[in-house]
Parts: C-alpha cells; sequence; structure tokens
C-alpha cells in the first residue's frame, strides 16, 4: 500500500525492518523489566541495574 502510493521505495524496506526489529527488541525489554523490575541482586549480593535497561536504551539509539 505505501508502495503503491509513493510513500515508500524498494530501499526502503531494510530501514523499515530494522526499526521494527528495534521497536520489538525495546517493547521485549520494556515487559522484562515490568516483570523483573529495574534492578537485580548479584550472586554476592550486590544491588546493580537490570540488564534489559541496556537493551532497552540500545534498541532505542
Amino acid at each position: 500500500m505505501l508502495e503503491e502510493n509513493g510513500v515508500m521505495e524498494d530501499v526502503d524496506t531494510a530501514a523499515l525492518t530494522m526499526l521494527a526489529r528495534n521497536y520489538s527488541m525495546f517493547i521485549k525489554a520494556s515487559k522484562q523489566l515490568e516483570k523483573d523490575g529495574l534492578t537485580v541482586v548479584s550472586d554476592r549480593g550486590n544491588l546493580s541495574p537490570h540488564p534489559a535497561i541496556k537493551i532497552a536504551k540500545d534498541a532505542q539509539t
């Protein structure tokens, strides 16, 4: 439909695919953070940021 209306060309497909994958990764990481919380406890008992925070930030970037 986008191609038919001249809004999107074949070269845009790769960029749109990357956008969709990054958005999906962001959503998955966000759901994991909602489930687990923003911090994790290491095997030594230290509190640190959940690794999914970096995943979500990287996906946004």
